[in-house]
This record gives structure tokens, C-alpha cells and sequence, in this order.
């Protein structure tokens, strides 16, 4: 039986994995860009989202606004 591990980068966007500028993961005492109000994450742009990484690695602004 084989079962493929997939490896997660947490500061890896899901989409085009370029590194997503997370600030929940640097610690800087910032806000991360994401709680900006001019940043939305539709349902189609969550969808594109594989199963394997939802709620494991955030969205770049990049892919965000793309949405926008």
C-alpha cells in the first residue's frame, strides 16, 4: 500500500507558490495584510484552494487581488 505524503510550506501560496508574505507566521506584531478591508477571499477563489492545503497554507495578495 503506498500513501503519498505531501509536504506543506506554510509561507508557500497554495495557488502559485510564491511565498504568500504571511504576517501570522513572522511574528512582527503587525496585522497581516489579509485583514485588510480591501482584501476579499471569494468562494471561487477558495475553491481553486487543493484539498490537501486548505487551512494549511494562506493565499498570496497577489492571487488575492486577482479576485478582486
Amino acid at each position: 500500500m503506498s500513501s503519498e505524503v505531501i509536504r506543506v510550506e506554510p509561507n508557500l501560496c497554495p495557488l502559485c507558490n510564491t511565498d504568500n508574505q504571511c504576517g501570522n507566521l513572522t511574528n512582527c506584531g503587525e496585522d497581516c495584510w489579509c485583514t485588510s478591508p480591501d482584501i476579499t477571499f471569494t468562494k471561487e477563489l477558495l475553491n481553486k484552494v487543493p484539498d490537501d492545503l486548505k487551512d494549511k497554507a494562506c493565499i498570496c495578495k497577489a492571487c488575492a487581488l486577482m479576485q478582486n
